[in-house]
């Protein structure tokens, strides 16, 4: 699958394809055709970027600003204690640090999952989402997303919410709320603060560290997150799934009430629809362009770099127009790899190297129009004067690549294989579906004693959902002789 061009940062028709497993939901946004968001959840490890959690503090970092905060997790959570000052009040000093003590409880939010050894990222700014608002309540104010570039219509979401606000409470206008009229917006104003006043019931009524506040389920987040007016069609592969995404959608989206589809077919959703193959490419650092070059994408702890290569591509009049075509070609691919692969932090961008300041310009509008539906998108820089671009996404849940791969054990870090239980959950698929096409008789899989333990451990809910359906058990053998992606599934 491949992304198509889309300069003007317009919505694309789009579908949301969700498949649930035991033990995983997996989600795919699908634009255009082509896969752009990956959401894979854990049932034994659910998501955290979101939550909010009573925690106490555990050390002081003074000379940083900064604490770390028990909040139930194997590490504790890193909360900075210098607050932001808002963007439209750029010329006034930030206001002075927040002052928390050793052993004081705190309620913080999770802002960054844990990645790379470090703990979860934290803040005290507490923030509910809703589908058109976001409450603040303890950010006075009225902030309008940035994506709602229409004067007119901002300053009519600005008279409404100046209705609907009190002097002591904050909400933010999601780009969702657009067009949202006075009824939409009061009833999510009144069901985020009956969240906040649960909220704060739990807290009051809690020991640090406790949750105080979870996220919904995976399905109903993306859609409150991600439906939009270009959505098609919704498929889900589970009946249960698919009730409840019902449920949600008839109080909260009835628009696209009608969209939600139960898939019901034997092939798997994911396979169908091609959004299996675009997971394998999108953990390979070399990605194919149609005009014949190619992106080179690695990932350090600092930043993500990508270099644009022509490669075999010779199709332009001359060689400038070659250039220009395979950086605009290259334009779109990043906007799309960027955003399916979750890279977040600071990007850098090597285009190949253009003469005249039209050809960057024209580079930069198309990078810029494609990543304008990213709802991670921060900002982007024009062309430095060594030829690179660097753009911004905001941390929230692991890169895909540091999710699914770990080192493969066999060079010292430098290469990547697919972690035991990512491989494990890819077993019981692949079993599944072999089991289906051959039904009857044993079946034994073979791979490395890592991945068997995983599938007898947090993977065993799939590994028993298969024995399940296919009225018999599946023997399990392990091999050290077994490369860490390598597996065997065989049937008698």
């Amino acid at each position: 699958m491949r992304a198509r061009g889309n300069p003007g940062g317009r919505r694309l028709s789009a579908e949301i394809l969700c498949t649930v497993a035991p033990g995983e939901t997996r989600i795919a946004l699908i634009e255009a055709g082509s896969a752009v968001e990956i959401f894979i959840e854990r049932h034994a490890s659910p998501g955290v970027v979101g939550n909010i959690y009573l925690g106490r503090v555990s050390r002081m970092l003074t000379g940083m600003e900064a604490a770390f905060v028990e909040i139930g997790f194997e590490r504790a959570g890193f909360l900075g204690l210098r607050r932001r000052r808002a963007a439209e009040d750029e010329e006034e000093e930030p206001p002075p640090p927040v002052t928390v003590h050793e052993g004081e409880t705190v309620t913080v939010q999770v802002q960054r999952a844990s990645q790379g050894g470090k703990g979860a990222g934290l803040t005290i700014n507490l923030t509910l989402p809703g589908r058109y608002l976001v409450y603040a309540p303890k950010q006075n104010g009225i902030r309008i997303s940035r994506r709602i570039t229409d004067e007119a219509e901002r300053a009519r979401l600005a008279d409404i919410m100046d209705g609907i606000a009190d002097a002591d409470e904050g909400f933010i206008l999601r780009t969702a709320a657009a067009g949202a009229g006075m009824v939409d917006l009061e009833s999510d104003a009144a069901y985020l603060r009956e969240s906040w006043s649960a909220l704060e019931e739990r807290s009051a009524n809690a020991e640090a560290p406790a949750l105080i506040f979870e996220e919904p389920d995976p399905i109903v987040r993306v859609l409150r997150d991600r439906a939009h007016e270009s959505l098609r069609r919704i498929l889900i592969d589970d009946a249960e799934a698919f009730a409840a995404a019902k449920r949600y959608a008839a109080r909260f989206l009835p628009m696209i009430e009608p969209l939600l589809d139960h898939y019901t077919d034997d092939e798997p959703l994911f396979e169908r629809y091609g959004v299996e193959e675009a997971i394998d490419l999108a953990l390979s650092p070399k990605v194919e362009l149609a005009c014949g070059g190619h992106l080179m994408i690695e990932t350090t702890h600092a930043l993500s770099a990508i270099d644009v290569n022509s490669g075999r591509h010779t199709g332009g009049v001359n060689l400038a127009e070659t250039l220009l075509e395979t950086n605009l070609e290259a334009a779109v691919e990043i906007a799309r790899q960027v955003r399916l692969r979750n890279l977040a932090g600071l990007i850098v961008i090597d285009f190949i190297h253009m003469e005249t300041e039209e050809h960057q310009a024209r580079v930069l509008a198309a990078l810029e129009g494609n990543l304008a539906g990213d709802p991670a998108f921060g900002r982007s820089t024009g062309f430095s004067d060594l030829g690179l671009v660097e753009i911004s996404r905001r941390r929230g849940r692991e890169p895909l690549a540091e999710m699914l791969t770990g080192d493969c054990g066999r060079c010292q870090g430098a290469g990547r294989a697919l972690t035991p239980l990512a491989l494990a959950y890819r077993i019981a698929r692949e079993a599944a579906r072999e089991a289906r096409q051959r039904p009857g008789g044993a079946i034994t899989i073979l791979a490395r004693p890592q991945v068997i333990e995983a599938l007898r451990g947090e993977a065993g809910a799939a590994l028993e959902a298969l024995e399940a359906s296919l009225g018999r058990e599946v023997a399990l053998e392990a091999d050290r002789g077994y490369g860490a992606e390598q597996y065997d599934i065989v049937l008698d």
